[in-house]
């Protein structure tokens, strides 16, 4: 039911997914509250994701087309479709690198993350040599695309990815505050579950869909807690300020009392005059109906 589902409406969610992640990538680009490295990490998975999606549609939609318009946009589509879903898992290892070195407290990256890069380039090559092989895909007369007999390492490589992502972040997500948390655990297991289901179900690019999917979501997880450390820096300045004038306020209270004291005392008649009256002062107050405050304030 679902994967019908998927069949006849996933042009049009490809499009709607594509749409956002472009939006989110101009977001990104206006904000000031991300660092320049992790600024540039999420406009790289969004922009990724997105063009991701439109070369995976255009695919779909001139696959049979034997025109010299679809021999190209076949072949660079699904060129594209292979290398940027490396290139938004590469983009998601880059995030959690800068993570795990900010958030997490590692003074050292992680030698699996290392592991994920060097299996990504070699993805990349791979693709790169399938065009002159056919080692991961070819294309019949009717310019159909039809797996070749290595499309499996083309799934192997990205999940191979993920699972060591895994390894990482499973045991470290304490780290983290929950919202980020969720997402990284869902960035890396959602996918792993779609590629085991895309291997049985052709025609449909399900996990392509749920790793855009997660890159919005890693996003959204993102911007929130990015807000919630503004708010909470807000917070703390706004405390550090009112113990500020606190303490300066004391200080000012202090200086004047030891002030008014060394003045009362040169006399014995006028020695405690000026508490005397500001004792005095508070009790009338109080007695008018001023609060707690309001008295000390005449005090």
């Amino acid at each position: 039911m679902i994967t019908e589902f998927l069949r006849a409406y996933q042009l049009d969610i490809m499009l709607a997914l594509a749409s956002i992640c472009m939006i989110i990538a101009v977001f990104v680009a206006l904000t000031k509250r991300l660092t320049k490295r992790r600024k540039f990490v999420m406009m790289y998975m969004e922009i990724s994701s997105g063009i991701l999606l439109l070369s995976d549609r255009l695919a779909y939609q001139f696959r049979g087309n034997t025109s010299m318009l679809g021999f190209w946009m076949v072949r660079i589509s699904n060129f594209l479709v292979f290398f940027l879903t490396l290139s938004v898992i590469h983009a998601f290892n880059l995030y959690l690198v800068d993570l795990f070195r900010n958030e997490g407290g590692f003074e050292k990256v992680p030698l699996r993350f290392r592991m994920v890069e060097v299996l990504i380039a070699l993805g990349w090559l791979l693709i790169i040599v399938s065009q002159f092989t056919g080692f991961y895909y070819s294309f019949n007369a009717s310019n159909r695309y039809q797996r070749g007999p290595g499309f499996v390492v083309s799934y192997a490589l990205p999940l191979l990815s993920i699972c060591i992502q895994l390894t990482v972040v499973h045991p470290n997500a304490g780290r983290f505050r929950p919202r980020i948390r969720y997402a990284l655990i869902w960035f890396v297991i959602a996918p792993v579950l779609a590629s085991i289901m895309q291997i049985f179900i052709y025609g449909v690019s399900l996990t392509n869909i749920v790793i855009v999917g997660m890159a919005i979501v890693t996003y959204i997880a993102c911007l929130l807690d990015t807000n919630d450390s503004v708010e909470q820096m807000n917070r703390s300045q706004m405390q550090y300020l009112q113990k500020e004038q606190e303490d300066m306020r004391r200080l000012f209270d202090q200086t004047t009392t030891a002030f008014v004291n060394a003045i009362d005392a040169r006399d014995i008649n006028t020695r405690g005059h000026a508490a005397r009256v500001a004792s005095y002062a508070k009790g009338i107050a109080a007695f008018c109906g001023m609060d707690k405050k309001a008295c000390d304030e005449v005090y």
